[in-house]
Parts: C-alpha cells; sequence; structure tokens
C-alpha cells in the first residue's frame, strides 16, 4: 500500500515528462521547417564564393601577371622603335657620307690615275706619251679603299636598319596581339554579372581598362567578405539544422520508445503491485488454516522438499543430456558412415573405369602385360634428359625453319650465279682497280704540277691586284669620262639632274621617313639611265615593313601626298642649302590632305609645325574640318557671283602657318 502512494507520485512526472517531450518536438519541428531552405541557400552561397574566388585569381592575374608582361611587351617596342630611329640615323649618316666621299673620288680620279704617269708612256686615257699639266688630286680627297669602306659601312648599317624595322614591326605585332587578348580578358572580367556592372568598354583604353579592373578588385573583394559573413551565418543554420533534425529523431523514436516504455514499466509495476496486495490479503487469510506446528516446522518442511526436488531435477538433467550427447554421436557416426560408404561406391566404379582404360592402353600399345610394360618403364630422370633433348631439338627445327623461310624470302626474286663466271667478274675489277691505281698515280703526279703552276701563279697576285687596281681606277674614269653608267649613257646636263636629285631625295627621306611612321623610302631608278631619256629621274618606294621596292605610282592617294609634301620640303632644303643667297620662305600645301586618316593628317602637321621654327611661312587649302580646328588663323573664302574673301585675324601677323 505504500508502494501504491509512490506510484502516484512517480505517475504525475511521466506526465510532465510526456508534456514536455510533446513541446520539445513541436519546437524542433518548428527549427527545422524556419531552417529547412539553409542547405540550398549555403550550397548556392558556396558555389557564389567558388565563382568570386575564380574572377578574383582571374583579375589577379590580370594585375600581376599580364599587366606586367603588357608593360614589358610595350617597353620591348618602345627599345625596337628607338633602335630603329637610331639606325635610320645612322644609315642616313652612312649615306651622305657614301654619296659624298663618291663625288669627291669622282672628282679626283684624273688626279689619281695621273699620279703615277711618267713622260713618255702612254696615258691609259686619251693614249698621249707627253703630259705638259697633270692633273692634280684636289685637296679634299678619297681613295679607293675609303670609298670602299664608306660603302661597306653604308650597307652594314642599311642591314641594322632592316633588321631593325622588322624586330620593331614584329614587336609592334606581338604586343597588338598581346593588347587584344588582353584587352578581352579585361572586358571579361568586368562583363561578369557578379560585378553588375552596364558599362560600355568598346572606347577604353588598356590604361582606363586597368584602373577598372583595380576598381572591379576591390567591389570583389567587398563581396567574397560579404559571401564569407554570409556562408558562416548559413553554416551556423546549418549545424542548428541538423542538430535540430538529429534530436527531433531522437525526440520521437528514442526518448518516445523510451517514455513510452516507462510507461508500460510503471503500468506493469503498479499492476504488480496491486496483484502483490491481493495475493498477500489471501496468504494472511490462509496462514491461520495452516497444520504446522510452528512457522520453524513449516520452514524445516519446505526446505526439505526443496532439496528433493533439487535432486530430482539434477537427475532428470543428467539423464537428459546423457541422451542428448548420444544422439548426436549416433548422428555424427551415422553421417560419416554414410559419406564413406558413397566414396567407396564411387571410387569402385572409378577403378573399374581406370581398369579397363588400363587394359585397352595395353592392347593398344602391345604390351601382354602389366609386367610386360613394366619392363618398358624408364625412370624419371632419363625421361626429363629426353624432354630436354626433345626440347632442342624442336627448338633447333623452329631455328632452321625461320633461317629458311628467311633466306627463301631473301633468295626471291633472285637467280642463281655461276661460280665460276663471278671468278672471273673478281678477276676483272681486280684488273680494274689496278688500272684506276696507275690513274690515280697520273693524276696526283698533275697535282704536284698543278700545285707548283698555282705557287707561281699565287706569287704574281700582288702585282695582278696592284695592276686591277689601276684598272678599275682607270676603267671607272674612262667610263666616266664617256658618259657609260649602269645600263646605257647619260649626258653631262642628266649626270648633274640625277646628282641633284639624289640630294633632294635624300632631303625628302629625313621627313618621309617620320612622317611614314619609318615605312617608305625614295629612291631613284638607277638601273634606268639610258633606257629612254626622260626616265632616269624616275623613283622608286622602298617599303622597310616588307623590305620591297616598287614604283612610286603604286602608292596610295595618301601615301602618294606623304611622298610629295617629302619632296616638296627636300626642295626647299636642298635650294637653301645649295644657294646660299635663296630662302624659300613660304610653303603652301593645296589639298591633299582630304586622302590622309587622322594620324596620318597628325604626322603631316607636325612637320609642317616644326617648319615655322625655321622662320618658314606655311599655308594649307584645305576642307578638312580637323585641320579648320586646330589651325586658328584662317581665311575663309565663299563662292558668290561676286568674289569675297574674310581677312583673316589681326593677330596671326606674328603666326607662321595658317
Amino acid at each position: 500500500k505504500k508502494q501504491a502512494e509512490e506510484f502516484a507520485n512517480e505517475e504525475q512526472q511521466l506526465k510532465k515528462r510526456e508534456a514536455a517531450l510533446k513541446e520539445k518536438i513541436i519546437s524542433l519541428k518548428e527549427t527545422q521547417t524556419k531552417l529547412k531552405d539553409t542547405p540550398q541557400k549555403l550550397a548556392e552561397a558556396v558555389a557564389a564564393g567558388e565563382k568570386l574566388n575564380d574572377l578574383l585569381t582571374d583579375i589577379t592575374a590580370i594585375l600581376n601577371e599580364k599587366t606586367p608582361k603588357w608593360n614589358e611587351k610595350k617597353r620591348i617596342l618602345k627599345t625596337q622603335q628607338d633602335r630603329l630611329t637610331k639606325a635610320l640615323e645612322a644609315y642616313e649618316l652612312a649615306n651622305n657620307d657614301r654619296v659624298k666621299a663618291e663625288r669627291i673620288l669622282d672628282n679626283c680620279r684624273a688626279g689619281i690615275l695621273a699620279q703615277d704617269l711618267v713622260e713618255g708612256q702612254k696615258c691609259p686615257v686619251c693614249g698621249s706619251v707627253h703630259h705638259p699639266e697633270l692633273a692634280t688630286i684636289p685637296i679634299e680627297a678619297v681613295t679607293e679603299e675609303e670609298f670602299s669602306h664608306l660603302k661597306e659601312e653604308e650597307d652594314a648599317r642599311r642591314q641594322e636598319k632592316e633588321d631593325a624595322v622588322v624586330m620593331a614591326e614584329s614587336a609592334k605585332s606581338a604586343l597588338e596581339q598581346y593588347e587584344d587578348q588582353f584587352r578581352d580578358d579585361i572586358i571579361s572580367c568586368l562583363k561578369n554579372k557578379l560585378i553588375e556592372n552596364s558599362k560600355n568598354y568598346s572606347g577604353h583604353t588598356i590604361a582606363e581598362l586597368i584602373n577598372d579592373i583595380k576598381d572591379a578588385l576591390m567591389i570583389v573583394k567587398e563581396k567574397i567578405e560579404c559571401n564569407t559573413d554570409a556562408k558562416d551565418k548559413l553554416t551556423k543554420d546549418k549545424h542548428d539544422l541538423d542538430q535540430a533534425e538529429t534530436d527531433l529523431e531522437k525526440a520521437q523514436s528514442e526518448e518516445t520508445t523510451t517514455l513510452s516504455h516507462d510507461k508500460d514499466d510503471f503500468t506493469k509495476r503498479m499492476q504488480e503491485n496491486d496483484r502483490a496486495i491481493t495475493t498477500n490479503a489471501t496468504e494472511l487469510k490462509t496462514l491461520a488454516d495452516l497444520s504446522f506446528e510452528s512457522w520453524i516446522t513449516a520452514e524445516s518442511e519446505l526446505k526439505k522438499a526443496k532439496d528433493r526436488i533439487k535432486t530430482i531435477t539434477d537427475v532428470i538433467e543428467s539423464t537428459n543430456k546423457a541422451k542428448r550427447d548420444a544422439e548426436n554421436d549416433l548422428t555424427s557416426k551415422t553421417a560419416t558412415l554414410k559419406a564413406k560408404e558413397e566414396t567407396l561406391r564411387i571410387e569402385k566404379t572409378e577403378e573399374q573405369v581406370r581398369k579397363k582404360e588400363f587394359d585397352e592402353f595395353l592392347n593398344t600399345f602391345g604390351f601382354s602385360s602389366e609386367d610386360d610394360m613394366l619392363q618398358h618403364v624408364l625412370p624419371e630422370e632419363e625421361i626429363s634428359r629426353i624432354d630436354d633433348e626433345i626440347a632442342k631439338y624442336r627448338q633447333a627445327v623452329n631455328t632452321n625453319r625461320v633461317q629458311l623461310k628467311d633466306a627463301a624470302e631473301n633468295a626471291k626474286d633472285r637467280e642463281p650465279i655461276d661460280l665460276d663466271e663471278f671468278k672471273k667478274q673478281c678477276d676483272l675489277q681486280k684488273e680494274e682497280a689496278a688500272r684506276e691505281r696507275e690513274v690515280c698515280s697520273a693524276i696526283k703526279n698533275r697535282l704536284n704540277i698543278n700545285r707548283d703552276i698555282l705557287d707561281r701563279i699565287t706569287s704574281q697576285e700582288t702585282e695582278l691586284k696592284k695592276a686591277q687596281k689601276e684598272s678599275s681606277i682607270c676603267t671607272r674614269l674612262y667610263e666616266l669620262v664617256k658618259g657609260t653608267t649602269g645600263n646605257g649613257k647619260i649626258t653631262l646636263e642628266q649626270y648633274i639632274q640625277a646628282a641633284g636629285f639624289d640630294g633632294i631625295i635624300m632631303a625628302a627621306n629625313r621627313r618621309l621617313l617620320p612622317m611614314s611612321e619609318g615605312q617608305f623610302e625614295l629612291h631613284r631608278q638607277e638601273d634606268s639611265l639610258g633606257k629612254k631619256s626622260n626616265t632616269f629621274l624616275d623613283l622608286d618606294v622602298l617599303d622597310n615593313f616588307t623590305g620591297h621596292k616598287r614604283p612610286v605610282g603604286n602608292l596610295s592617294g595618301g601615301e602618294s601626298f606623304k611622298a610629295s609634301l617629302s619632296l616638296a620640303l627636300g626642295l626647299s632644303d636642298t635650294v637653301s642649302s645649295n644657294i646660299g643667297g635663296v630662302q624659300m620662305e613660304a610653303l603652301f600645301v593645296d589639298e591633299g590632305f582630304g586622302t590622309l586618316d587622322r594620324k596620318s593628317i597628325d604626322g603631316a602637321m607636325d612637320i609642317l609645325i616644326n617648319l615655322t621654327g625655321t622662320g618658314k611661312l606655311v599655308g594649307i587649302i584645305s576642307r578638312r574640318e580637323e585641320l579648320m580646328e586646330n589651325i586658328p588663323q584662317q581665311i575663309h573664302v565663299k563662292k558668290s557671283s561676286t568674289a569675297v574673301v574674310y581677312p583673316w585675324k589681326q593677330d596671326c601677323k606674328a603666326k607662321r602657318i595658317f
């Protein structure tokens, strides 16, 4: 009855536990519902973080790797352009020195020739043996060796110039290709959806794009920080969700089961306690009806009865165990007997089969009995030796078969030879070899004779070179006097015009090279002399980018204008330098700018503006808007029934270009 009172308190505790478990399950379900989208959001945040990190890697590569490489390629291009400029200047100097030396050499050839003339010897030019007044070498003189050295120097400078052009063009091409890819890489990063940028970068320079990518780097870093914070929060929520799901599963299974078990156990114990109360009450009623004298006597009889029960139970258990052991032993031996009987049956069957096969074997090989067969049985060692011999024999057979097959393949399409005939051919070859040795000996003798002749000829080489030098001077002077150069003849007037035109071309090239960014040079067609009377002043243009010459007629409109402007400026410079009293102080350029692009216009304007620094007045006649915008001093002319000229600004008197 006291335990029943305790059960009432325990029942209240179970009810409280059940209510708390229900509340816990409801709370965990709410947390699960609230955070159910957390894994997806976390996965999206991780994916976004990876994309941001990839973008950060790309931007970092642009700033730390590709930008320095771009700067390096620009530096290489600048170095190659400087090298080209120096090479052009060196070539111009070498060319000027060579042309000047050639003119001096032509002027002093008569003196060079006359210095070795002796009275009574024929003049190599006129044939006279009397030389009353010998030509003298001018004060400014050049020898053939000096001229050859200058020409070699010019060729070397020309080669350096051509190499510099190729290297500059290669560096420029490499930079342009790299810039195209570099620009695409930068714009690709800037157009990334993660940056959320809608700007148009089509007209931006690479320097501007680099500044933009630096701004984008800060944006990406900020987004990465935000993404990291979001991932940390989502990771914590994901941990809370996992913990809630684990706790919910535990509450719905383990804790619910435990509570249910505790309730069942409580009910069972309470029912047992009720039954015990009933049993004890009944037992108390029956105790008074016992037949024993006292409680001690009853307990003694009870103990004796329990001892007898234990003895009987032990005997029964021992007997049952012996029975089980006997049954198990019987089962095992019965199974073993059946297996052995089956094995014996199979072996008897196999014995009959083997006996039959053995008899057939004896009959097949002609043995009368088993004893007869045993007389022919060999030891294992002998069998092994014979097997080895057989294996070696078969290997030799296979080797011979392969060699025979190879020999047959080699002998295919071949005919057998006659050994006697072959010996005759060998004898003939020996005789031929003996004859060849005799010929070789004769050739060696001839070589020795020729070496002696060569030594005598070589000993006269110095005298020959001296004669060749004098012959070269005489021949050049003779051709110069005859007017024969190249493929034909020219008059003195044409020669002077060509020489003057060469000076104009040299001055023009000093303008054309920078105006065409080192691409074009003008050259006179030297091989046209003598073909026609009006072709010795024809022009070719050398394209330094390709290394080929072509007629000036193949130039485009803009290129022709640059060449014409360069020739005009070269003529002005040449006239001013050759005729001391003549100064060409004004230059008017009529149209021509319409064929030029904006970059070419800027280059031409730089040349013209530089002219104004030398005291020249430059006038430009054009309708190009770029020129009208950049030249403040202007004369506007309008077409009408009566000509009207709008005067230019008064302050333009101090300006040199209008």
